[in-house]
């Protein structure tokens, strides 16, 4: 499943021209003061019940039904402290900044204003470990003005006050430049020796470090790099201290995640584009390779063209030239439309663009006061439904003439001429400053009288379910549209469960992104599908379709998806047939990257049979049957080796080596993630260790080491039974009843009651130990509870309504409202 900062590979799945049309209308009506019924209860603000549409009342603020209340100031998402409660002034904004999961912004009288989450303190202020309302950051606890600029990062925020650099927040890498573990209050970064100019100008955040300009075209660098994202020359690198960065002088820089560019030049001399830092293979760097840079690299360009500034995201870059003109190049993730390009390369054919963003999602072009934005848009936060991807820059409405936009990992703010700022997509860790947090971090019930949940899937933004008397029912986001309600239920989402539209009986279902599947236990084992067909997914020669439909006769006994790739096992002879998308060789058939299956097809290649065959993002691995039973295959992309092998891309199923040569038995379980695997390997005597591999950086390999393909055992627990990986956590069920959830937990998905990572297993979810069954999704989780009753519970994510108990999307421009 994708994980925040959208890293896959697919195209977007509903019409972009039809998208648009409705998140336009939906922008307007909000912002005219009007209700659209899709934002639900604490969506919508209010002075009196009168403001608020149909049954909901108000209060303190907030549309609510009968009971509820909504998170805000005193429950989860206000502050404490003479910051946190501070009265934001009723005056203009000037200046604002997204950071992943934070926002700040600077008011028309200097103050500068941080929300969202704070659990390292990036806001600026002590406590709450998230704040749905803007709290004023103050320098010693004195009401302070004069910020001119501000950045916000991953987890640390730098401001320029007055020609002097202020920082604060996560400072393990040495990223707000000074000693502390953590940088609170805001503390003055000293300057070194040698510096030149006569004030700090502008600053950039990055992940682990922090660039800075001064008024002189200097460009100094402090943090940590991996990668030579300090521009020093040196690769790998810790300094409190700002390091002067050769070259410049420098006129604009672009900080991402672990790379950063600039633009270099003599007043009236042309402007030269350069980049460093980090490269794992997709062209960060825009030289034409594929390396890791620790020095200022001039990109590959005509030689004339004069650079005007640059902005660089996680995995991708742009500039402008003085023409006008935007260019691009990195991961084609995040500049969609492109061929991804590892050279700056002509993204569209606007002249004039005024200005242009990246950010985690993709990235904005300001072209006459209009904003338009393309790239990821799971969360919205492109201003549009929520849909997948935007190919094409995609204008936001609703808003004045735009002076600036800014982009977090998965939200989104804009500014106008009248100084009036708006923000939208995720609002988990109340980032879009309206008070508003939503989301559920522990085990929520679904109450449906369908006889117990007998299976669940979660998928990308939608959930799946079976119940012990054959039906299905699926709920969450329905653009495909994956739902399989029919062509009656056509909603963009579902909040509750809506039964799936067949008079079959299903024994099991699985929710990929915008498709669903299902097999049946009256036809013995015949596929079903529904949902998006743009790339063959559903497996039938017929476009997409709301109501299940059979993909063949054929039957089998296994069933897995990926985002538009299915795969499933023969039930006569254990072959392989798949269908879908074969963008990275994900179908493991041995053809080049790109041909697609629009029907199910037996692929050739590996064992002669299979017992199970698991999708992830870009790659599957599968375990075999027959002559050699329970060996472990992966093929696709190796991001982060997730096959569990050195390689890169592999085309056809290969072996992964045995971690434990002559003590096991084999496989009997794999689950492949976004960037992440894990299985079960039986051993003597016991049923089952449980191994991850590949990414680890949100702790979801469930290990303190790094990223990597070595295969690394998880726990010292020999009687794990079930195993389900995500976009960056894991659960898996013990013989116990025991269910533990590591990794990523940024909206709760661990379902432990917090938001804080986790590497290690911890207690069981929820302190139950009658789990039966589990599905991790991109960032919620289900799981059934009670032999006898399969009670189904969800946790996590629910802005798309796929927890199944309210809806808390937030898909429109939400102004950033005053107390």
């Amino acid at each position: 499943m994708p994980n925040r900062d959208g890293a896959t590979s697919f195209e977007p799945r509903a019409a972009v021209a039809a998208a648009l049309a409705v998140a336009l209308t939906a922008a307007a009506l909000a912002l005219a003061g009007c209700y659209d019924p899709r934002l639900g209860a604490c969506a919508v603000s209010c002075a009196t019940s009168a403001d608020c549409p149909g049954a909901l009342s108000c209060a303190q603020g907030r549309c609510v039904a009968e009971g509820q209340s909504c998170p805000g100031p005193g429950n989860d998402g206000g502050g404490d402290g003479d910051a946190a409660d501070a009265e934001v002034p009723l005056t203009a904004w000037r200046f604002v900044a997204a950071g992943a999961d934070h926002t700040c912004a600077i008011d028309g009288d200097g103050a500068l204003w941080c929300w969202g989450r704070n659990d390292a303190r990036q806001l600026g202020v002590a406590s709450p470990t998230r704040s749905g309302d803007p709290v004023r950051v103050d320098i010693d606890d004195t009401p302070t003005t004069g910020w001119d600029v501000v950045s916000a990062g991953g987890t640390h925020t730098c401001a320029v006050r007055a020609g002097e650099l202020w920082c604060w927040g996560d400072n393990e890498e040495r990223q707000c430049g000074s000693t502390a573990a953590d940088t609170l209050p805001p503390t003055q970064v000293a300057d070194p020796a040698g510096l030149t100019g006569d004030a700090w100008t502008t600053v950039g955040t990055g992940e682990t470090y922090t660039c800075a300009l001064r008024d002189d075209g200097s460009l100094w660098c402090f943090g940590s790099t991996i990668g030579g994202q300090l521009g020093t020359g040196q690769m790998s690198q810790v300094s409190a201290v700002p390091l002067a960065v050769p070259g410049g002088p420098w006129r604009s820089i672009g900080v991402g995640f672990f790379h950063a560019c600039g633009v270099r030049g003599e007043q009236g001399a042309r402007g030269e584009l350069l980049c460093w830092g980090y490269d794992d293979g997709y062209g960060r760097i825009g030289d034409g390779g594929n390396t890791s840079r620790a020095t200022p690299t001039p990109v590959v360009d005509d030689g004339v063209r004069d650079w005007q500034r640059v902005a660089s995201g996680p995995h991708a870059s742009c500039a402008l030239d003085v023409d006008g003109q935007v260019h691009c190049w990195g991961r084609t993730f995040y500049i969609p439309g492109t061929s991804g390009s590892p050279v700056p390369a002509r993204y569209g054919s606007l002249e004039g663009v005024d200005g242009v963003v990246m950010g985690g999602s993709g990235g904005c072009l300001i072209d006459g006061g209009t904003a338009s934005c393309f790239g990821f848009n799971e969360e919205g936060q492109l201003a549009a439904v929520p849909t997948w991807r935007v190919t094409d820059p995609t204008p936001i409405g609703g808003i004045g003439v735009v002076t600036q936009v800014a982009l977090g990992a998965r939200h989104a703010c804009a500014l106008d001429d009248a100084g009036a700022l708006a923000c939208w997509g995720d609002t988990s860790d109340g980032q879009l400053g309206d008070g508003v947090i939503s989301d559920l971090r522990t085990p929520t019930p679904i109450p449906l009288d369908v006889g117990g949940w007998r299976q669940v899937d979660v998928g990308v933004d939608h959930t799946c379910a079976t119940t012990t008397l054959g039906q299905a029912y699926c709920w969450g986001l329905n653009t495909g549209p994956q739902l399989g309600g029919g062509a009656a239920r056509a909603a963009p989402l579902y909040a509750s469960p809506l039964l799936v539209d067949t008079e079959e009986t299903l024994e099991y279902i699985v929710a990929g992104y915008q498709h669903s599947c299902a097999l049946t236990t009256v036809s013995g084992g015949v596929v079903l599908c529904w949902g998006a067909n743009d790339v063959g997914q559903r497996g039938v020669e017929a476009p997409s379709d709301y109501t299940p439909a059979m993909v063949d006769a054929e039957l089998v006994t296994r069933l897995t998806t990926g985002i538009s790739t299915s795969c499933a096992v023969a039930a006569d002879d254990g072959a392989r047939r798949c269908w879908g998308a074969n963008d990275y060789g994900q179908l493991g058939n041995g053809d080049a990257p790109g041909p697609q299956l629009d029907t199910p097809t037996d692929i050739a290649g590996g064992p002669t049979g299979w017992t199970m065959v698991s999708m992830g993002v870009a790659y599957a691995c599968g375990i075999s049957a027959g002559a050699t039973p329970g060996q472990l295959y992966c093929w696709g992309e190796n991001g982060f080796g997730r096959l569990g092998q050195a390689s890169g891309l592999v085309l056809a199923p290969e072996l992964v080596a045995d971690p434990t040569p002559g003590v096991t038995d084999g496989w009997i379980d794999v689950a492949a993630g976004l960037a992440h695997t894990c299985g079960i390997l039986t051993g003597s005597g016991s049923q089952g260790s449980l191994w991850c591999w590949g990414a680890n950086y949100a702790g979801q390999a469930g290990h303190g080491g790094g990223d990597g393909p070595t295969l690394v055992r998880v726990g010292t627990a020999d009687d794990w039974v079930d195993v389900d990986v995500a976009g960056e956590h894991t659960c898996a069920l013990r013989a116990t009843g025991a269910l533990h959830c590591f990794g990523d937990n940024g909206v709760g998905q661990l379902g432990d009651g917090t938001f804080e990572n986790r590497s290690s297993l911890g207690s069981s979810v929820g302190g139950f130990t009658d789990w039966v069954e589990v599905s991790a999704g991109s960032r919620s989780s289900c799981g059934v509870r009670d032999e006898v009753e399969r009670t189904l519970y969800c946790w996590g994510e629910g802005r798309y309504g796929q927890l199944g108990v309210g809806d808390s999307v937030r898909w429109v421009p939400a102004p950033v409202t005053h107390p």
